[in-house]
């Protein structure tokens, strides 16, 4: 069997989809998606990347600032991407705040997907004024406009140190090892990043091996199952672009799908329907804009997923999750849950966090 890649014809969708390869790869099957050996399933993933950076790599601030606006008019004005800065801000600055008790002078702390820099900076104000320690910034994302951009912002903190990565999660082993001489983070935030990377799982083991010990994975993240599924999927064409019969019956034909459906679990089902709000606020605002975000254009299909398996790799990696011992310590401290829910009704955004023990 050679390499089986199906792709929806984009011209008739009511928006731009993206391609299925930005899909969690554990689903791919699903999609239609198939080969035979382990090489050529690297092969595939390293195209999904690639799938990403076309759409972030280019990318300014501007890019955030669409995604905000979509989120405060799905949700009732709030913007689903702060809400996740607070409380991983809040855990990550309540860390360092405890360890440095323990007289440590300097952190190290990785924000992955940087950005324009907004969730490392309202992680610098979470921490109270009178910490004794020093940060050291490693702001690690694709797009050169967006660093510069966050680059800008930290220096007007007085931080003890920066360190600015142009690249992917999946290289970060390179990166710590060039830029950082092997040093290991106190501190690795993720706010609605790293579900632009197919490949998850594996990710996960990266981001252990380069967590210090003692050091923690703070996770704040979109976790609706719809593009788990391109069931779910359809559901969402079905129901807020009725109109478009093309787009339907081409989906249907290319991934092999006859009826839509959603997660059995309610706050999982509504969280997909959240998702669908969300796009076709984005998709009004494209109309507003004359129908064309250019480089700073945003599509659907994304490596979001089930916040239980990232609770699941989390610990298969290696990281504590149970709200015990020093974690349990912390998130008490910050007034915060594992997993952390936002909206009582749905899981559409969630919290989730680890702790690298300190080998004895």
């Amino acid at each position: 069997m050679a390499i089986v890649i199906p792709y929806h014809d984009e011209n008739v969708m009511p928006l731009t989809l993206g391609h299925p390869l930005r899909t969690p790869s554990e689903d791919w099957e699903k999609w239609g998606i198939k080969c035979d050996m382990p090489k050529e399933l690297k092969r595939l993933i390293e195209l999904g990347r690639k799938k990403y950076q076309e759409e972030w790599t280019h990318g300014d601030k501007g890019q955030h600032e669409i995604v905000a606006e979509a989120s405060r008019k799905a949700f009732g004005g709030e913007n689903n991407n702060q809400l996740l800065r607070d409380v991983v801000g809040r855990v990550a600055a309540t860390h360092l705040e405890i360890k440095s008790l323990e007289k440590r002078e300097l952190f190290y702390v990785l924000d992955i997907g940087a950005g324009a820099g907004d969730s490392f900076i309202t992680f610098l104000e979470n921490l109270p004024d009178d910490f004794r320690g020093g940060v050291h910034a490693v702001l690690l994302d694709p797009s050169e406009k967006s660093l510069r951009t966050a680059e800008e912002k930290i220096k007007k903190y007085g931080i003890d140190g920066y360190t600015i990565i142009l690249g992917t999660m999946d290289e970060i082993p390179k990166y710590m090892q060039e830029k950082l001489n092997g040093r290991k983070m106190d501190v690795m935030l993720n706010v609605a990043s790293i579900h632009h990377d197919p490949d998850l799982p594996n990710l996960w083991k990266i981001f252990y091996l380069w967590t210090e010990e003692g050091g923690i994975f703070a996770s704040g993240d979109w976790h609706p199952q719809t593009w788990q599924d391109p069931a779910y999927v359809l559901k969402m064409l079905e129901t807020n672009w009725p109109e478009h019969e093309k787009a339907i019956k081409n989906f249907k034909e290319t991934y092999h799908v006859k009826t839509s459906k959603l997660p059995e679990d309610q706050k999982d089902r509504k969280a997909c329907l959240d998702i669908f709000k969300f796009w076709e606020a984005y998709h009004e605002g494209l109309v507003e804009r004359r129908g064309d975000d250019g480089s700073n254009s945003i599509w659907p299909l994304e490596s979001h997923q089930d916040y239980r398996r990232y609770l699941r790799d989390m610990k298969k990696a290696g990281y504590i999750i149970e709200k015990e011992g020093y974690l349990g310590e912390l998130l008490n401290e910050a007034g915060v849950n594992n997993p952390h829910q936002f909206y009582p009704d749905s899981t559409i955004i969630m919290g989730t966090f680890g702790y690298k023990p300190v080998k004895i």
